[in-house]
């Protein structure tokens, strides 16, 4: 019987020793997969798709960010509209993306706006081309003389202003002053103009034309003859303007020319 005992004792001492290994071979293996497996990079997705494996969250963000600098440098409204997440992931170091196709990915996506950055860019240089050559290389149009629209003073020049092309001149007096015919010419256009207001554009022949914006009034009609110095409307602030004025626009063949050159 007490032999029995003893045996028993060392059962016990038995199964406890070996559930002791495999507690511990059980750890030691899962820490090993934990070691082998655990999150070691960031899945980045924009706009909700997955596009990049990045090793540091921050490196990436100052990448984007460089990006957008970059741009900004040649186009000033540009602005990055693309939205990032990220989630913690394990994978092998081979597969993270290289910096240079992160910057070719970002560049895709944002390919719309840039195309219409870089129209608007082109546009604007040849605006401020076309405003140079006129400045340089008055019409001679067999020096024709235009008279000054109306009385008043110019508030505002030709040329580039706050970022756009300003293409004519403003002349300032007070509502309901009379504007006159620069030149003699047929009428094309009396009525509404988006941005102008209330205008009036004459062609003078030899592909020259002049326009009288923001009327308060206007006294002529469409295909009707005018003389120079005959009344065509009455100053005013129609359209996009902040008090009565005309803005006088000389064009030749389409292009905007300087009418302080002219009148």
């Amino acid at each position: 019987m007490k032999g029995c005992v003893i045996n028993l004792s060392c059962d016990n001492k038995q199964k406890k020793m070996l559930s002791y290994i495999i507690i511990i071979i059980t750890i030691v293996i899962c820490m090993s997969f934990y070691i082998a497996y655990r999150p070691n990079a960031y899945e980045i997705k924009m706009n909700d798709k997955i596009n990049f494996y990045v090793k540091d969250k921050e490196e990436f963000k100052t990448q984007v960010n460089k990006i957008q600098s970059d741009l900004r440098k040649e186009f000033k409204d540009f602005k990055l509209k693309d939205k990032f997440t990220w989630t913690k992931v394990h994978i092998d170091y081979k597969d993270l993306t290289p910096e240079e196709d992160i910057k070719n990915i970002i560049l895709e996506s944002n390919k719309e706006t840039l195309k219409v950055l870089q129209e608007k860019k082109e546009k604007e240089k040849l605006e401020e081309k076309k405003a140079k050559a006129s400045k340089n290389n008055p019409v001679s149009a067999n020096k024709i003389k235009f008279l000054k629209p109306c009385d008043g003073t110019v508030t505002s020049q030709f040329g580039m202003r706050w970022g756009k092309m300003h293409k004519g001149i403003d002349i300032a007096n007070k509502e309901g002053s009379p504007i006159y015919a620069a030149l003699d010419g047929k009428v094309t256009y009396a009525g509404w103009m988006e941005g102008y207001g209330n205008v009036i554009k004459i062609d003078h022949n030899n592909g020259v034309e002049t326009t009288y914006a923001h009327c308060k009034l206007i006294r002529v009609k469409k295909g009707e003859q005018v003389k120079k110095g005959q009344l065509i409307g009455d100053m005013g602030s129609t359209g996009r303007s902040t008090g009565p004025h005309v803005h006088f626009e000389i064009r030749v063949n389409g292009v905007p020319q300087n009418p302080s050159n002219y009148i």
